[in-house]
C-alpha cells in the first residue's frame, strides 16, 4: 500500500460526519464542521473531552476511523486534547493506520518493516552475488558482474510470546531490486524484518508488537533515533500468500542517524541467530530498562550526571533480573533475613495507626536490602570475566583482579556520592573508564545470560562500544 501525498476524507465523531485534514509535516489532524450552522462545533464535538485541572488524570488517547479520499479506511490515533481554531479542532496525531477493506483491523496476520537500521542489522548485500575478475598481467580489475541469488535470503529468528495465545514470529529477509532507468545504481538490495503471529490479532496488539521492534533496534543500537521508512500489514489470502493492504505510519523523525561509524556501532544478526527472539522476550516482559539508551552515536561521549545515574540504575536492574536479590549470599543468610521480615510482620498485625505503618516500612526496607553496589560489580565482573578480560585489560594497570577490586571500589563510591547528592562529589578522569565498563559489563551479564557465547559477546560489544579489538 502506498502512502498518499495528501489525505483527506470523513471522520466519524459523535454520531456525525466531518471532514478532515491531515498535515504530515507537524502530524497534525484537522477536523472542520459539515455545515455553516454547526460552525460552534457544539453538536459535532460534544462529549469530546478537554482536559480538567481539578481532575489531575492522564490526557487519554482517542481512536477516530474514517474514510479517505481514495476510499480506504483510516483510523487516527490521537491526544484527547485538541487545540480550537475558531471551532476548528486540531488533534496531535500519534499514529494512523490506513487499509483497504480485504484488511480487517481486528484479524491482522502480520507486519513488515523496512528501515536503515534493519539493513545495518541484517546487511542486504546477502541477496546479492558478486564476481571480479582480475588481470594476471597488470592485477586490475578486467570484469566484474553483480546479480541476485536465486533465491531470496531469509533467516528465522525465533519467536516469543506476544499475548496470552499468542505467538510473534520474526524473521528476516534480503532481497535485490533492478533500477533499469539508471547506471548509479542498477541493482540495490534491501533488508525487511517481518512478524507474523500464530493467531490473528487486533490493532491494539500490534501496536505493542511494533514497539517492541522499536526497543529491539534501541537496544542493539544503544541509541533511540530509529527511523523505519515504511510499516506494511498484512494478511493471509486465499491462495496462502501475504496481501499487504494497509500501513502504518508513524511521525518520521527528523534526527536520523548520521555518524560516519554508523555501519559498525550495531550488534548484528550474526552474532545473535536465534537468540533474537529471546531479547524480544524480555522487552515485552519489561525486563530490559531504555532509561540509559543514548540519542546518537555522538552522545555516547558524554557522560553528565543526569546518564551516569541511568547507567548504574539499568545495571542493578539488570544485575537482579539475572542474579536475583541476595545472589552468592549463604542459606544462613538469607534464612535469618526472612525470619526477621516475618517477625516484623508479625508484630505489625497487632499494632495500629503510625505504628503498624512504621512497621511495615520496616519490613520492606529489611526485605528490600541487598549486596551493595560494590559487592555486585566484583561478583558481575568476575562472573564475566572471560568476556571482560580484554576490555578491562586495556583500560587499566595490573591484572584482571586487581583492576576489578579498584572498578568496583571507585564506581561503588561514585554510586553513593550521587544517590546521597554529596556537594564533594568529582569525577576523576578513571571515572569515565569505570562507567564505560558498566556500559559493556550490562550488555556481557544479558547476552551472556540468554545464551550467546563469550567470543560472540566479545564480538557485540566491540563493535557496539567501537574498541577495535581484532576480534
Amino acid at each position: 500500500m502506498k502512502k498518499p501525498d495528501r489525505l483527506v476524507g470523513y471522520l466519524k465523531l459523535n454520531d456525525s460526519e466531518c471532514a478532515f485534514e491531515f498535515n504530515d509535516n507537524d502530524f497534525t489532524l484537522s477536523l472542520y464542521p459539515p455545515t455553516t450552522k454547526d460552525y460552534d462545533i457544539h453538536s459535532i464535538f460534544e462529549g469530546v473531552t478537554g482536559f480538567n485541572h481539578k481532575e489531575h488524570k492522564w490526557i487519554e488517547n482517542l481512536k477516530l476511523t474514517g474514510v479517505t479520499s481514495s476510499g480506504s479506511n483510516i483510523i487516527f490515533n490521537v491526544q484527547d486534547f485538541p487545540s480550537n481554531y475558531n471551532g476548528f479542532k486540531i488533534y496531535n496525531v500519534h499514529w494512523y493506520f490506513c487499509y483497504y477493506n480485504t484488511l480487517n483491523e481486528k484479524s491482522i496476520e502480520g507486519f513488515r518493516i523496512k528501515g536503515p537500521e534493519i539493513d545495518l542489522f541484517y546487511p542486504p548485500q546477502r541477496a546479492l552475488k558478486t564476481k571480479i575478475d582480475f588481470s594476471e598481467e597488470n592485477h586490475r580489475i578486467k570484469g566484474m558482474q553483480v546479480s541476485s541469488n536465486d533465491n531470496n535470503d531469509c533467516s528465522y529468528c525465533g519467536k516469543y510470546r506476544l499475548i496470552k495465545g499468542v505467538d510473534a514470529n520474526i524473521e528476516l529477509s534480503a532481497y535485490a531490486t533492478i533500477h533499469t532507468d539508471t547506471a548509479v545504481n542498477p541493482i540495490d538490495a534491501n533488508s525487511i524484518m517481518t512478524t507474523w503471529f500464530s493467531t490473528p490479532i487486533d490493532l491494539d496488539v500490534l501496536i505493542t508488537a511494533y514497539y517492541n521492534v522499536i526497543r529491539f533496534f534501541e537496544y542493539v543500537t544503544y541509541r533511540n533515533n530509529i527511523t523505519f521508512e515504511s510499516i506494511d500489514i498484512f494478511f493471509n489470502n486465499e491462495h496462502g500468500l501475504r496481501q499487504c493492504d494497509g500501513m502504518l505510519v508513524f511521525p518520521s523523525k527528523k534526527d536520523t542517524e548520521t555518524h560516519k561509524n554508523v555501519k559498525k556501532r550495531i550488534i548484528g544478526y550474526d552474532l545473535l541467530l536465534n537468540k533474537t527472539a529471546k531479547i524480544f522476550t524480555l522487552i515485552n516482559k519489561n525486563k530490559i530498562g531504555f532509561g540509559h539508551i543514548c540519542k546518537s552515536i555522538e552522545d555516547r561521549r558524554h557522560y553528565p550526571v543526569s546518564r551516569t545515574i541511568m547507567i548504574l540504575t539499568e545495571f542493578e536492574r539488570e544485575y537482579r533480573n539475572i542474579y536475583g536479590t541476595d545472589y552468592n549470599r549463604s542459606e544462613e543468610y538469607i534464612d535469618v533475613k526472612n525470619n526477621v521480615v516475618d517477625l516484623i510482620n508479625q508484630y505489625s498485625q497487632v499494632q495500629h495507626g503510625k505504628r503498624r505503618q512504621y512497621a511495615k516500612q520496616l519490613s520492606r526496607y529489611v526485605n528490600d536490602r541487598d549486596n551493595s553496589f560494590e559487592t555486585n560489580v566484583k561478583y558481575a565482573l568476575n562472573d564475566c570475566a572471560d568476556i571482560m578480560d580484554i576490555f578491562v585489560k586495556r583500560k587499566y594497570k595490573g591484572n584482571y583482579k586487581t583492576a576489578v577490586d579498584g572498578i568496583a571500589n571507585r564506581i561503588g563510591e561514585l554510586r553513593n556520592g550521587i544517590a546521597h547528592s554529596r556537594l564533594d562529589l568529582k569525577f576523576k578522569p578513571i571515572s569515565l573508564a569505570d562507567i564505560k565498563i558498566i556500559e559493556e559489563l550490562t550488555y556481557a551479564i544479558r547476552l551472556k545470560k540468554i545464551g550467546v557465547k563469550n567470543h560472540e559477546c566479545q564480538k557485540a560489544i566491540n563493535a557496539l562500544f567501537g574498541e577495535q579489538f581484532a576480534l
